[in-house]
């Protein structure tokens, strides 16, 4: 029901002239449509939940009254005022008329360990990619950004490596190195964490082979994009900023902290 409910909403907003796209477990479920087995065999949602438990969504700050209207008044959704007081502008959580479940609404950026930008404006913004989700490169760039990865998180990275091909392009079933290795060349600690993680999904994917819920061939799939990947992002040239934070490495903290309510 989740699910249909996120797609309801994003074409919902579309019809109304807004821009909304989904990001999270969701985005990466539509955008490996081709590999929900995958979803499923690594057991994603957890032997109890089989479910979706929340809809995240990225939107633009310059539509952020028209789409509260539209969740708020046309749809019914609550908003949490807190949310409001906690965050301003930044992002809005609404519940569910019935409690079913919270929406979580984040404008022109991700902010958590590190931060995704997707642009203030539909006119020169990252969200015109896909129709529906978040592009398969912001997807990745959404779960490589934690610094204390969950299983789960790194799950959704391997079935979005699984799915989606290394490109110097957007849309659906492209992750674009190149905008990841110029994201990454920028920020020190965000290329850290991210080179880190990767290094944690090589390691599970091996291990989900090994217990039978990855074959072989998929595997080397993803090994092969993860190492096309990490060329890329070797050899992208490292800004001034990044090469003055490398000089403190670990020494210094290179991380947000973040208000753990869900990823």
């Amino acid at each position: 029901m989740i699910l249909n409910d996120a797609v309801r909403i994003v074409n919902r907003a579309q019809e109304a002239g807004i821009t909304v796209r989904l990001l999270g477990a969701t985005a990466v479920r539509l955008q490996a449509a081709a590999h929900a087995d995958l979803f499923y065999r690594l057991n994603r949602l957890g032997a109890r939940e089989k479910t979706f438990t929340d809809i995240d969504l990225a939107a633009y700050s310059k539509q952020r009254a028209n789409l509260r209207k539209l969740l708020e008044k046309e749809l019914g959704y609550k908003v949490d005022q807190y949310s409001i007081l906690m965050h301003g502008n930044d992002r809005m959580i609404l519940h569910h008329p019935e409690g079913k479940y919270s929406i979580d609404v984040f404008y022109d950026k991700l902010q958590y360990s590190h931060e995704v930008h997707f642009g203030s404006s539909p006119k020169d913004g990252r969200l015109s990619y896909d129709p529906v989700t978040i592009s398969p490169t912001d997807l990745f760039l959404e779960k490589a950004q934690i610094h204390e990865i969950s299983e789960k998180d790194i799950k959704d990275l391997v079935t979005l490596l699984a799915a989606c091909q290394l490109s110097h392009e957007e849309g659906r079933g492209h992750i674009n190195r190149t905008h990841i290795g110029n994201v990454l060349a920028k920020d020190w600690g965000f290329w850290y964490d991210a080179c880190s993680n990767l290094d944690k999904v090589v390691h599970f994917a091996q291990r989900y082979r090994d217990e039978g819920k990855l074959d072989a061939e998929l595997l080397q799939t993803i090994l092969a994009r993860i190492s096309d990947l990490r060329r890329t992002i070797d050899e992208t040239p490292r800004s001034k900023n990044w090469e003055k934070r490398s000089k403190d490495g670990t020494s210094k903290k290179w991380w947000n902290d973040v208000e753990e309510r869900h990823r």
